[in-house]
């Protein structure tokens, strides 16, 4: 099992982001549908290198027509004039990430949870979506620079509407910090595909 993550950070964007989602005592998507976060940052390849491909969040849809169905899901985020990697990068991340889970059968051996009783890996590869999750600010900017890349069959393109500044404020006067949403809910909307039924 992976040790614990301390709860305190110094980050202002993407994992700042990541961790309060992961934190919001619930995450609705299209209004009625009600997504489970079930573990952050996990390596999908064992290689014992510190920097080596991780999964930025899991998820599970818990009602609905999709229950059951994982949330594979890549984190971005913007601010002022910093802004992630443009979604091409994220659609490739998240594909390269799905080949490294593979069966789970590995990452389920290995226990490559922080909490062994959240979901079991092997389940993963049956059932599952690919997400990118960002802010608004960040949807903003690269649908500005769409010559730079173009959506992609299969990865659902989504987003919560939380201003770019809320991490800069909550960490003021702080060296570390435990990152949390403005609101106890967090809302997703999708932008693409369009035929999405939950919106």
């Amino acid at each position: 099992m992976l040790t614990s993550l301390d709860p305190h950070i110094n980050d202002v964007a993407e994992k700042a982001f990541q961790r309060a989602l992961f934190r919001s005592t619930e995450t609705i998507k299209g209004g009625k549908t009600i997504i489970k976060w079930l573990d952050i940052e996990l390596p999908v390849i064992l290689n014992g290198k510190s920097r080596r491909d991780s999964l930025d969040m899991i998820g599970v849809y818990a009602n609905g027509r999709k229950k059951g169905t994982y949330i594979i899901c890549e984190v971005k985020f913007s601010h002022d004039n910093y802004h992630s990697d443009c979604p091409q990068k994220a659609a490739e991340e998240l594909n390269r990430y799905l080949e490294n889970i593979g069966d789970g059968v590995e990452l389920e051996l290995n226990q490559i949870h922080h909490d062994n009783n959240a979901f079991d890996w092997r389940d993963v590869p049956q059932k599952h979506e690919k997400w990118i999750l960002a802010n608004s600010a960040y949807w903003a900017y690269w649908l500005g620079h769409q010559n730079k890349w173009s959506f992609q069959e299969g990865i659902y393109y989504c987003y919560v509407d939380i201003p770019g500044n809320t991490f800069q404020v909550q960490s003021r006067d702080t060296s570390t910090y435990i990152p949390k949403l403005l609101e106890e809910k967090a809302v997703v909307r999708t932008i693409w595909p369009n035929g999405d039924t939950d919106m």
